[in-house]
């Protein structure tokens, strides 16, 4: 088993202050690291920032440049499981994986600390098996 740091913020509310509250986490993290937003696939990710408010063209630009941009300094790679290499990150957060998207996660890029907001009760269920788990704001 890997042994990581696990956060999570459950959102079986759906709510949209926990991906706004996940997003500023990330970007609050050691300025010159390593850092990525992952999704399991394209649908998810265009759920989540619909959510937000994006509209449909900042939305296709954020996956075409596969980059999010958060400050005039910062932008942080955007990863689809389904489509891109998982490269070696120091933090990172998903969004609504699923179990094999998480462990996948986990053991490819063996992260500092990973933020995930999960979607239902089984998903933070899975999350205290493969690793340190803390629920909360941070």
């Amino acid at each position: 088993m890997v042994h990581t740091m696990i956060y999570y913020i459950p959102d079986t509310t759906h709510s949209t202050d926990c991906p706004k509250e996940a997003v500023v986490w990330l970007a609050q993290q050691d300025e010159k690291a390593k850092k990525a937003v992952i999704f399991g696939n394209q649908n998810v990710f265009e759920g989540i920032f619909k959510s937000l408010g994006f509209a449909d063209e900042v939305i296709k630009g954020i996956a075409k440049g596969r980059q999010l941009v958060v400050s005039e300094t910062m932008a942080i790679p955007v990863v689809f499981l389904s489509e891109d290499a998982l490269e070696q990150y120091d933090y990172v957060l998903i969004f609504y994986p699923n179990a094999t998207v998480l462990d996948k996660v986990v053991e490819t890029t063996k992260t500092k600390d990973t933020l995930v907001v999960p979607w239902a009760e089984e998903d933070v269920a899975h999350l205290k098996t493969i690793g340190t788990a803390y629920e909360g704001s941070f």
